[in-house]
């Protein structure tokens, strides 16, 4: 069955809608909302450009999400960063970017992409992944 909507564009939907509800009394929606539009468009140009050089959707899905997910990831980890290490957060946030930068490159390579789409599709996926990738 045919995808009409990758779903790295449902996360980023997800992330900036709940923007929007959280922070409805201080931000001005249509402000949230066009940040949403300007992602979404910077996603599918960004989801373009990435097919022509892999030639497969599924993967350059994957590749784009891991990069949204890298991106949540990364505000939370710094987030308790600067909350517990005030002098040494900038150092350690650039040390953040690093490792997620390398574990983003372990994630998307060819053959963590092909075992990624091989998983068998059933409850007891991730826990295999998480023991056995």
């Amino acid at each position: 069955m045919k995808r009409i909507f990758p779903y790295p564009f449902l996360l980023i939907i997800a992330i900036v809608l709940n923007r929007v509800v959280t922070w409805m009394a201080q931000i001005d929606p249509a402000q949230s909302l066009r940040s949403l539009l300007v992602l979404l468009c910077l996603g599918a140009v960004t989801s373009l450009i990435t097919q022509y050089f892999v030639k497969n959707w599924h993967r350059t899905d994957f590749m784009l999400f891991m990069f949204a997910v890298a991106g949540v990831i990364y505000r939370s980890v710094y987030h308790g960063l600067v909350k517990d290490f005030p002098q040494q957060a900038d150092y350690l946030g650039i040390a953040l970017i690093l490792l997620l930068g390398l574990l983003y490159a372990i994630l998307v390579t060819a053959n963590s992409g092909s075992t990624f789409a091989n998983l068998p599709k059933s409850p007891t996926t991730l826990v295999w992944c998480v023991r056995f990738c």
